[in-house]
């Protein structure tokens, strides 16, 4: 067993999860499965059995794999797809011609293109780009009696040779635009990690985020946006109730309203902009009832124990007629302070 964070998988196993996991996301079932758009049922099934064999997720079962996992269970979700499509004749057929696009521009991708020796020093990131990028054609044939070939295939497997094929005319330019593309990601990436380092999340969310746009397969950028994203959006909405404090401290209520606003729409884990929200629009002239007591609720939800919250809420309550729900903040409140006199005086009223 691998130790704490180690990747039990070869080089080999690496670059071949992150290829179909590059053509799970083409969306192109056929190039997924490795047939051609002419296989029959029995092929789609042979290639569906041959891939479960390989990358069925129980087979990594007690390996530690580390982010591959989630890589592979995705893959694996899409083959299954892939696999009930592709051997039912009318789902077959709805997808193909929904699809005829996409998969004329991705008719040339496999998962058996196998790297070649300019790629053994690829990175892995790049490595799983590329893959998507290389496409190969086979050189056309003059006539039947010029085909020279140690394994005869079937019109259908022709296209699934494992032979090295003459490259593209003009792949060497997409590879650049590529290798561009990962410099970019890099960079964004350096930029994000020291934003982050001195605490600035919004501007390492923002950087993080484009390094995934440049390279959206790589699980690294993934896990750091995702990490990133909620403390950036924290710190927004901390800015915004700092904005409208300074607001109310020159008694601009309206622009108090609007930065309040703001800041619940980042959903923070406080309930101070939802309370002093509602407080303000409880004095408005044009009183929108529902939406006030929902803020109060929020408040109070994202701060069970905070007593002026609850109180607030239950006079909010009494003030509409609703005694039941009043008394029930009430004895809220004296749950967590038995000895509240407004509330003792609340729940007397109620």
């Amino acid at each position: 067993m691998a130790g704490s964070g180690e990747i039990e998988l070869s080089t080999e196993e690496r670059k071949a999860i992150q290829r179909l996991n590059d053509l799970a996301a083409s969306g192109n079932y056929y190039a997924l499965l490795g047939v051609s758009r002419l296989a029959d049922t029995n092929h789609v099934r042979r290639a569906y059995y041959d891939l479960s064999r390989q990358w069925h997720p129980d087979r990594f079962y007690r390996k530690s794999i580390g982010f591959y996992k989630e890589m592979l269970d995705s893959v694996f979700v899409s083959i299954t797809k892939a696999y009930s499509v592709l051997t039912d004749a009318a789902r077959r057929e709805e997808y193909d011609r929904e699809n005829g696009e996409l998969l004329d521009r991705t008719a040339n991708l496999s998962h058996l293109d196998e790297p070649g020796p300019e790629d053994e020093d690829e990175p892995p990131e790049e490595a799983a780009i590329y893959e998507v990028a290389r496409s190969w054609f086979k050189a056309p044939e003059k006539n039947a009696s010029a085909v020279t070939s140690s394994k005869r295939t079937t019109p259908t497997e022709s296209h699934l040779t494992r032979k090295r094929k003459m490259p593209v005319p003009g792949v060497e330019k997409v590879r650049q635009q590529i290798k561009e593309m990962v410099t970019k990601a890099r960079m964004h990436h350096d930029e994000a990690v020291a934003a982050a380092a001195d605490g600035n999340w919004v501007k390492a969310q923002s950087a993080i985020y484009l390094s995934q746009r440049y390279v959206p397969t790589n699980p690294l950028y993934k896990k750091l946006h995702d990490e990133y994203a909620p403390k950036a959006r924290q710190q927004l909405a901390q800015q915004a109730i700092q904005a409208a404090e300074a607001a109310e401290g020159y008694h601009n209520v309206k622009g108090a309203a609007q930065h309040y606003e703001r800041a619940c729409a980042f959903d923070p884990p406080i309930g101070l902009p939802f309370f002093r929200l509602a407080m303000i629009k409880r004095a408005d002239e044009e009183i929108d009832e529902k939406e006030i007591q929902r803020l109060f609720r929020v408040a109070v939800e994202k701060e069970p124990s905070n007593v002026k919250y609850r109180m607030a809420l239950a006079e909010y309550y009494y003030a509409q007629g609703n005694k039941a729900a009043a008394r029930r903040e009430y004895q809220m409140v004296l749950r967590v302070q038995p000895n509240h006199a407004e509330a003792k005086a609340g729940i007397k009223k109620t």
